[in-house]
């Protein structure tokens, strides 16, 4: 009786650790697949994108900012917007 108490829990033991390895090496293949799989690509593509739009949009508001100041200052300088203050 205790030998088959003792086998049983060996067995569940055995079961357990079975499983417990299956489910490390899912996740590992499925984490190695999000690093370094086709998705790594396209992630790594649209951080380059980001970057490269992200210096647009600082080169685009220094552009503006430059026409805006030349639109005030032209602005003051025209006869008629002074006649409507």
């Amino acid at each position: 009786m205790k030998e088959d108490v003792q086998q049983y829990k060996t067995n569940n033991v055995t079961k357990i650790v079975i499983i417990a390895v299956l489910c490390f090496v899912v996740i590992s293949v499925q984490l190695g697949n999000i690093l370094y799989g086709e998705n790594s690509e396209i992630l790594d593509f649209r951080k380059e994108e980001k970057n490269r739009l992200e210096f647009a949009i600082s080169i685009l508001k220094k552009e503006n900012a430059a026409l805006q100041k030349e639109y005030f200052e032209l602005r003051e300088l025209d006869p008629d917007t002074r006649r409507n203050r």
